[in-house]
């Protein structure tokens, strides 16, 4: 309680006041007081990093008071270090880190809305060219290429299909350029990588869905079906 008293307004202080009402009014250990999976003061605690500190300092105890307190000492400094090197790395990787992020979020929905669009356009012009043709004929859209006949030609797929191949590859890029830019910046935590996610989905749905949307009425009014 002394500990939650001292280090009050922080989200530390809020654990150790749960410790020590688990300890005072559950009168449990140490040990069940935090890690206790039905009242536990860490059971909504994420971070592997915290956990690994606090068990340690649990295990420590059973000991003595005086090698618990040289660990926790250690282990401070060393975490202030580690801090430090953290920073310098985020500070030279930021640069990359902040390129994916801008194409999670726009480039790649822009250049994927914009590709459909373009694609939509191709085909209005083959069905266009298509029923000029004299009755009879045929458009051979893949002459100068042995093998391939009428039945690939690009009228015969529909504009749906593209939509839905190129909006199942953005998203599994966003989960990948995710994981990994959150990786660099937070390392492995899932709290933060599902709160990164949560942000960067809605934003590159909506730019790609935008970009499909006005990129067609503009290249309808182009050439128009």
């Amino acid at each position: 309680m002394y500990a939650a008293h001292t280090m009050k307004g922080s989200k530390i202080s809020e654990v150790f006041s749960k410790t020590g009402y688990n300890l005072t009014a559950m009168h449990t250990n140490l040990k069940d007081s935090m890690f206790d999976y039905e009242y536990g003061s860490l059971r909504y605690v994420y971070s592997d990093r915290i956990k690994a500190i606090m068990r340690l300092f649990v295990e420590g105890i059973q000991k003595s008071q005086r090698a618990v307190s040289i660990s926790i000492i250690k282990i401070a400094d060393h975490l202030k270090a580690l801090q430090e090197v953290e920073k310098k790395i985020k500070d030279t990787l930021f640069s990359l880190t902040s390129t994916l992020r801008s194409t999670v979020a726009v480039f790649a929905p822009l250049i994927g809305g914009v590709t459909l669009s373009i694609t939509k356009l191709i085909s209005n012009i083959i069905t266009g060219i298509s029923d000029k043709l004299p009755s009879g004929s045929s458009l051979d859209v893949a002459s100068g290429l042995p093998g391939v006949t009428n039945s690939f030609a690009l009228e015969n797929v529909r504009t749906e299909y593209f939509v839905l191949v190129i909006g199942i590859y953005i998203i599994q890029l966003i989960f990948l350029l995710v994981r990994f830019t959150n990786g660099i910046d937070e390392g492995d935590d899932k709290a933060a990588y599902m709160y990164s996610l949560g942000k960067m989905m809605p934003t590159s749905i909506i730019v790609f869905s935008l970009t499909v949307i006005l990129g067609q009425i503009l290249f309808a009014q182009i050439f128009p079906a």
